[in-house]
């Protein structure tokens, strides 16, 4: 269906194009919340063509595309775990990082703990838990969280920096290996 975007006047004609193509948005002069509803719905990354982001519309954005979190002017707590939950490298996205949204983050994706800029030892725990491979974006690694690593999978081991840490797991877990820790 071909739509002649210069012409989005009423509401009714707003919801046909956005449904169609929720780019349409930026065409639309007067924009209710059911129109950006809709059209972020379509595709999460018309959120930045929304002139008056609510929460609600925001978080249908990010449901829909969780990188559309990029374009959230206001990011509340709720709008960021939303977008974290569907995809955790969305935490790359977020200003203001929450403990709480770190840890949807890394509970949905691991890896998404590179973007951790504060990291709690709680925070990389449910990181490894969830990917022990996490364990290579640990900026402090402590006991606790390499042995719960290596606990997930023996592999884990050869992310661990210390060499006195490195050997005690491993013979806590009495892994031998050639592999010696990264440097």
């Amino acid at each position: 269906m071909k739509i002649n975007f210069a012409g989005i006047l009423t509401v009714e004609a707003a919801l046909k194009a956005v449904e169609s193509d929720g780019d349409a948005l930026r065409y639309v002069k007067d924009q209710t919340e059911a129109v950006c509803i809709k059209a972020v719905e379509r595709n999460g990354d018309a959120l930045r063509y929304v002139k008056d982001q609510t929460e609600a519309v925001c978080i249908k954005a990010v449901e829909s595309d969780a990188y559309a979190l990029q374009y959230v002017k206001d990011q509340t707590e709720a709008v960021c775990i939303k977008a974290v939950e569907s995809d955790g490298d969305a935490l790359q996205y977020v200003k203001d990082q929450t403990e709480a949204v770190c840890i949807k983050a890394v509970e949905s994706d691991g890896y998404a703990l590179q973007y951790v800029k504060d990291q709690t030892e709680a925070v990389c725990i449910k990181a490894v838990e969830q990917n022990s491979d996490a364990l290579q974006y640990v900026k402090d690694q402590t006991e606790a969280v390499c042995i719960k690593a290596v606990e997930q999978n023996s592999d884990a081991l050869r992310y661990v920096l210390s060499l006195k840490l490195f050997i005690a797991i491993a013979a806590k877990f009495k892994i031998t290996t050639n592999v010696m820790p990264h440097k």
